[in-house]
């Protein structure tokens, strides 16, 4: 199975979305919980930690920028310096100083 047929199983208050993973912008961290950036349409927040999320993802092209924050590395439209990322949806992000490098190399041309 290919990256665009890669499907993840979010159950949520309203029921359980399968959703491409390649759609998937970004997670973030809340609490106990784990906003899921798609993008077209409105996060769906789960009830999974990050840390759930960063198993599930890594191999698929997602890179953890801080504590709170993972991002799918096909979805970076600008990478500053300095840290910060811009990613399609329109979020601008900042990467912690403990990972800069670690991101750098994962997007690196």
């Amino acid at each position: 199975m290919n990256d665009q047929q890669k499907r993840l199983c979010l159950p949520s208050l309203d029921g359980t979305r399968y959703i491409p993973v390649n759609t998937i912008t970004r997670c973030e961290a809340l609490s106990n919980y784990t906003r899921i950036h798609i993008e077209k349409g409105w996060p769906i927040i789960v009830c999974h930690t990050l840390r759930y999320f960063e198993e599930k993802l890594t191999e698929a092209g997602f890179i953890r920028i801080h504590r709170g924050q993972m991002i799918n590395k096909n979805h970076i439209l600008k990478y500053e310096p300095c840290g910060i990322l811009q990613l399609t949806d329109g979020s601008v992000l900042t990467v912690s100083r403990r990972r800069k490098r670690e991101v750098f190399h994962a997007i690196a041309c």
